[in-house]
């Protein structure tokens, strides 16, 4: 989590959704009031939901801060977060059957203002730009080779990740095909 009383934003960190990245671009604006706050073992400081990043904040700050996120599709994250946590070549997502559902919650309550998409990821950066009023520039950090959720997941693991992703597909109209 990024936060700037200057710039009023608040950004939400995801896992393996481009935000090293973002992060690179934004940490320059960031006031660094928040680097002590952390839940050890829960979430680093980063990493911290909405939901709970909340009650840092008072309500002022909160109600004046444009606060963002960015998602990604769930079968293309949990195959990018799979082969994060598990490199080859122990890369074998076919027997994968169960998904932790820790990023969902972000998105749970629409306490953002703007939920930014990777796949869509120049355009959502162009209107957080706009909001902000400023231009970032955003380096490629992190990239990895992508590789198809389609042939890496089973109907079985697609299946998983429909019930613990379910609210996803539904509030954010990802389609529950499988994907390229």
């Amino acid at each position: 989590m990024l936060f700037s009383k200057k710039h009023h934003f608040i950004f939400f960190c995801n896992p393996k959704i481009g935000t090293t990245s973002i992060e690179a671009a934004l940490k320059q604006l960031d006031d660094g009031q928040l680097d002590h706050y952390s839940m050890p073992c829960l979430f680093p400081e980063r990493h911290i939901p909405p939901t709970i990043a909340r009650a840092f904040f008072t309500q002022a700050e909160w109600d004046a801060a444009f606060k963002f996120v960015f998602v990604r599709h769930p079968y293309d994250w949990v195959v990018s977060q799979y082969k994060w946590n598990f490199p080859p070549p122990l890369f074998y997502l076919k027997k994968f059957y169960w998904v932790p559902g820790r990023w969902r919650d972000t998105i749970r309550e629409y306490i953002v203002d703007y939920i930014g998409r990777f796949e869509s990821f120049d355009e959502s950066i162009a209107e957080i730009q706009k909001r902000l009023g400023i231009e970032l520039n955003i380096p490629h950090i992190n990239v990895s080779k992508r590789s198809s959720a389609k042939d890496a997941l089973t109907p079985a693991a697609c299946q998983r990740i429909q019930e613990l992703w379910r609210e996803d597909f539904e509030r954010l109209g990802y389609s529950m095909d499988a994907i390229d």
